[in-house]
């Protein structure tokens, strides 16, 4: 048997929510019941609490003095309150119970003071909660001020108030998932407390008929942990331990390729992953290894439950009170470890397939792999394959079976050789307290590559949907929240060898020589041409130092943030499905030579800022 909770609701506004008065409990307590919880829950502008309990015989005892099944939640000193802003300490509260017993399963807090990007997150999180949950939201200080496209998803869920919310709003929202709102308070504009408590009422209910083993180990975990999407939907469950049959034209070329994913303690991120990946044509399910960097319960039970290969490193533990460089340093020794088990493992491995926990690939992720694994083994110019593009932001990517090369860092699901593998780990420090440990791509990037370029797709064949400690909100949301990614599969990439460096080197020369030459503004509306038949053009721009760059791909609207992604001063776009538009950085790319001496580059100097 198992028990279902019901919800009558008491609502009390307090001005004062330092503590909660035992005189209100005793009150929402009138109700007679054997078996029941009961969850309190503020909002304020000076922080947020929510506190559950197991109350079983309130003829005999106060809820005090009954389990306490979670407690947690802060309220900031004055003094605290004059150190303003404090992003640490603000945001929204999420918290998911478990519909038959009230104990907390997963809690995480958004920091909805930011406008960009954190939204995202939210509504992902917000989606993956199994229906009957109980949901619990709370501003912490304040939270409303990036909630942005979530307000459309937070609507649809049953909330009254929250398209009427302010920045300085206060918000309370108990609710369950895919059911009715329990309780739903809201000050929406002014600095103060609002309190809600909600009593949950104990139903006994037929338990699931776990059919195997597997299904009791399934359905224990999920009494333990939320927001895990179809795994704990008891409606409409996930096949999860389903592996695509799908064999690809070159499996060949995957058979003896390992897939490591690393992972912590998210396993909310981790199981979306490896659902995806698991049924992702071409897939080996004894290729893939889980590399963990701690001892995370939640994660290590998940990957027994889904009979996964998995690993353990030296554990990494990140914890809040942690700098940012502290952190970084652990990840930066984490991946370390990471190379190494690859190197001892693998060491007859052609090449290594590395994606994090929070990467989604498309279904024809592993068919593009299979076709351009070869380049690797093939052109020594270069050390990586990417699943992931940075060219195509905003629009600017068209075709699913084009592919570049270029200088860029290894991102997203990416591939690379043993040998490079190795020549890293030759001069890896065993420390982190290098320049360069806050990204380890971005040491391989300046420290290890050389010269070398990569190959990457037109159309992104990954997706980076996870948010993490070193995320920077407005490029996250313009490069990742909403990127393009290839949704189906069996794409075949017909002109795999003209990457080859003398060949592309060719062919992008007489591209060139072949295309119409663009002169002007670009950051004027209406520059780019759209054209309905298949045409090329050319852009010389000055590209003396990095504003330079940033204010013409700004005006292309493409990567902006680092001049990465080229190939040899050339950066290629393609606004529409047709067209293609060569930006040649002048005088310092390879092909600055092709410019025609009457065309004068695109020089930013020669305009003032309004312009541009």
């Amino acid at each position: 048997m198992s028990c279902m909770l019901q919800a009558k609701v008491r609502l009390i506004v307090l001005r004062n929510i330092n503590h909660i008065p035992h005189n209100t409990m005793n009150q929402v307590l009138d109700i007679r019941k054997d078996n029941y919880r009961v969850s309190i829950a503020y909002s304020s502008y000076r922080g947020w609490g929510l506190h559950v309990m197991a109350c079983f015989d309130v003829k005999k005892y106060s809820c005090y003095n009954d389990n306490i099944l979670a407690k947690d939640g802060y309220t900031l000193s004055e003094k605290e309150l004059e150190k303003h802003p404090f992003p640490k300490s603000e945001g929204l509260t999420f918290t998911v119970l478990n519909q038959r017993n009230g104990k907390p399963i997963f809690h995480k807090k958004f920091p909805l003071q930011y406008y960009w990007s954190f939204w995202a997150d939210l509504q992902w999180h917000l989606n993956r909660v199994s229906p009957g949950r109980i949901v619990v939201l709370s501003f912490a200080v304040r939270g409303a001020i990036g909630l942005r496209y979530a307000i459309d998803t937070l609507k649809l869920l049953g909330s009254v108030f929250v398209h009427h919310l302010f920045p300085n709003s206060q918000w309370l929202w108990f609710y369950i998932q895919g059911g009715k709102t329990l309780s739903e308070s809201v000050i929406v504009n002014g600095q103060s407390e609002v309190y809600s408590s909600t009593v949950l009422e104990s139903r006994y209910l037929n338990s699931m008929n776990n059919k195997s083993t597997v299904d009791t180990q399934r359905w224990n975990y999920c009494e333990n942990y939320g927001a895990m999407g179809g795994l704990c939907d008891e409606y409409m469950p996930d096949d999860f331990m389903y592996t695509s049959p799908i064999r690809l034209p070159h499996q060949n070329a995957l058979d003896n390729i390992p897939i490591i994913v690393a992972a912590g303690s998210r396993n909310q991120y981790l199981y979306f992953t490896l659902y995806k990946l698991l049924r992702t044509p071409g897939i080996v399910k004894d290729n893939i290894l889980v590399i963990l960097g701690n001892t995370h319960q939640g994660t290590l039970q998940l990957l027994q439950l889904m009979n996964l290969n998995y690993k353990q490193v030296s554990t990494v533990d990140i914890e809040e009170n942690y700098t940012l460089n502290k952190a970084n340093q652990k990840l930066f020794l984490y991946y370390r470890k990471v190379f190494e088990l690859a190197s001892e493992l693998y060491s007859t491995a052609p090449a290594v397939i590395f994606m994090d926990e929070d990467v989604e690939v498309s279904p024809d992720f592993l068919s593009y792999m299979s076709q351009t694994l070869r380049l690797l083994y093939e052109d020594p110019t270069l050390y990586c394959i990417n699943g992931y593009t940075q060219i195509g932001l905003n629009g600017l990517a068209h075709h699913p079976s084009r592919i570049y090369r270029g200088n860029v860092q290894v991102q997203w699901g990416y591939a690379v050789t043993l040998d490079f593998i190795r020549e890293s780990l030759a001069v890896w420090p065993k420390n982190g307290t290098i320049e360069y440990a806050s990204l380890y791509d971005f040491w391989l990037y300046h420290k290890v590559r050389g010269d070398r370029e990569c190959v990457f797709p037109e159309l992104s064949r990954t997706k980076h949907y996870g948010i993490g400690i070193n995320i920077l909100p407005l490029i996250t949301e313009k490069c990742f929240v909403g990127s393009q990614m290839v949704n189906s599969s069996g794409i075949e990439l017909p002109d795999v060898g003209h990457l080859e460096l003398s060949i592309w080197r060719k062919d992008l020369t007489n591209s060139i020589k072949k295309s119409f030459i663009l002169v002007g503004n670009p950051c004027k509306d209406g520059f780019l041409p759209q054209p309905t038949y298949p045409t090329n053009f050319t852009f010389y721009y000055y590209r003396r130092d990095f504003e330079e760059y940033n204010i013409v791909a700004k005006c292309f609207r493409t990567w902006d943030f680092s001049m990465t992604g080229d190939h040899e001063g050339v950066t290629i776009i393609s606004p529409a499905p047709k067209v293609h538009i060569f930006m040649v950085a002048y005088p310092n790319s390879t092909y600055a030579y092709l410019k025609p001496k009457p065309v004068k580059p695109f020089n930013i100097d020669s305009y003032s800022d309004k312009e541009y």
